[in-house]
């Protein structure tokens, strides 16, 4: 699992699916998929999105978590990821990247707000606290950026500042 977190080079939608398991909610544009990277929504004719998905384990339902965010997202009611208002609104992806976000990661208001993904591979036990990530550009977050703004702004657009780990 090390090395699929670490991985530079993700698979592109349609290729492979990156998210881990039914207990993760494959989102796209902020709306819920069958897991495979099927574009098909999970209701037929129409679209659910990645809080109506979740079921109170991820994007707290009316707080406007999870709005055009792309990523797999965890679910677990025990230690809800991407939960606070706007907490993953607007998280970007690039180059069809689809990272994961798990393990009670993106925790308060906009916790991972308009956080530039770019290749990104993942959220883990991160972003925790009001603006903890708001507006960061990384390649991996894991265990890092807990408090308030603590990784806010980090890096600019297109700059990353590399991994953080343990920081």
């Amino acid at each position: 699992e090390a090395s699929r977190r670490l991985s530079t080079t993700p698979p592109p939608l349609g290729v492979a699916d990156p998210c881990p398991s039914s207990s993760h909610v494959n989102c796209i544009g902020g709306y819920a998929y069958e897991h495979n990277n099927s574009t098909a929504p999970l209701v037929s004719d129409s679209k659910t999105t990645c809080a109506a998905a979740c079921g109170g384990g991820c994007c707290d339902t009316g707080m406007m978590d999870c709005i055009d965010i792309t990523a797999c997202i965890q679910k677990d009611s025990s230690n809800p990821t991407c939960s606070g208002k706007e907490a993953c609104s607007f998280f970007s992806s690039n180059d069809n990247n689809k990272p994961i976000i798990t393990n009670g990661s993106c925790v308060g208001t906009f916790a991972c707000f308009r956080l530039d993904a770019g290749r990104l591979s993942g959220v883990y036990n991160s972003c925790i606290g009001n603006g903890a990530c708001r507006d960061a550009y990384c390649p991996l977050i894991e265990d890092s950026c807990i408090g308030g703004y603590a990784c806010a702004n980090i890096g600019e657009s297109g700059v990353s500042v590399g991994v953080l780990q343990n920081s």
